[in-house]
């Protein structure tokens, strides 16, 4: 087995050999194969020691190759063109035979604003293909990217930022505070002083507008009365209704729920940030047509100003 695999041609070797006895010439297949006279002519010779043959022979102006080499050329016409089928193949992607299944990691917002686009244009794109999601404390994100057990993820991940993953910006988000539109104390806005001191409701994973206020009213000497944290971020709109506590949400969580959760938009003194809404892949997978595909689907569903969401 070691001598077969020692005797076997490369890749090179294998278009070397095409390329002399179609062209005649040293010289000529050189240039065609985009290197020197003197590198072929060594690798013609490292393929003639191992072959025991000496494959071409001059005839006037021609190499001529000998019975060996003609019928390693064919050989190597079919493990050629075998080659380069299966590298087109594994190149192609046909979105509407697929039966891949994508991985997505997106945060509860993410699930309620945005994956319901995501799986409608999948269904019309790639019928035959199925979407998993998941919660990114659920997983080790840049592990998952990095072990291809997670094609995207979707978010505003600060933690993701570095240059050892790729990420694509897709919109960015509004926040906004709310109360209890039956709030006895809280009207349409709030002073910095009065904001402090109204009891509030955050979601575990903060959003950027929370942690923003947070740092802005601690250089005013100020501190945020944070009286729950809840798992749940669709579950905030509606405590803030039901409680006298207030919280700052995206503008599509308002959207989505302020008339059911009975709640009202309360102006501060100071303009929210926005938050960049990412998605983020593994370079390995930069290239991957599946993974390009969903990529530059989600893309062109969030990235314009009417992108679509749950509200379409």
């Amino acid at each position: 087995m070691k001598k077969t695999m020692t005797r076997f041609p490369d890749v090179g070797e294998l278009r070397a050999i095409l390329a002399v006895m179609k062209l005649g010439s040293l010289t000529k297949a050189a240039t065609h194969l985009g290197t020197t006279q003197s590198t072929l002519s060594y690798l013609l010779e490292r393929l003639r020691l191992r072959m025991g043959d000496p494959l071409f022979v001059r005839v006037g102006n021609r190499m001529e190759p000998t019975p060996y080499a003609e019928r390693l050329a064919e050989s190597a016409e079919h493990i050629l063109a075998f080659m380069e089928a299966e590298f087109d193949r594994i190149e192609q992607f046909d979105p509407s035979t697929t039966a891949r299944e994508f991985h997505v990691v997106l945060t509860e917002i993410g699930a309620v604003t945005m994956l319901p686009a995501i799986v409608k244009q999948l269904a019309q794109l790639a019928p035959c293909a199925s979407l998993v999601p998941s919660y990114p404390r659920a997983v080790d994100l840049e592990q998952a990217l990095s072990d291809k057990t997670v094609d995207l993820v979707i978010g505003n991940h600060r933690e993701l930022a570095g240059d050892h993953l790729f990420r694509q910006l897709l919109f960015r988000r509004s926040y906004v505070c709310i109360a209890s539109r039956e709030h006895p104390a809280i009207g349409e806005r709030l002073s910095l002083a009065e904001f402090a001191a109204a009891p509030q409701v955050r979601n575990f994973v903060a959003p950027q507008a929370f942690r923003w206020m947070q740092a802005h009213m601690q250089q005013q000497n100020l501190e945020m009365n944070v009286q729950m944290v809840l798992e749940h971020a669709t579950a905030v709109p509606f405590l803030v209704g039901a409680s006298n506590m207030i919280a700052l949400v995206s503008g599509e969580l308002y959207e989505l729920f302020g008339a059911v959760a009975n709640i009202k938009i309360v102006a501060l003194p100071v303009e929210l940030p926005e938050g960049q809404i990412c998605q983020y892949w593994h370079p390995a997978m930069n290239r991957d047509p599946a993974v390009t595909f969903l990529r530059g689907m989600v893309h062109r569903l969030f990235s314009s100003p009417d992108r679509q969401s749950i509200f379409s």
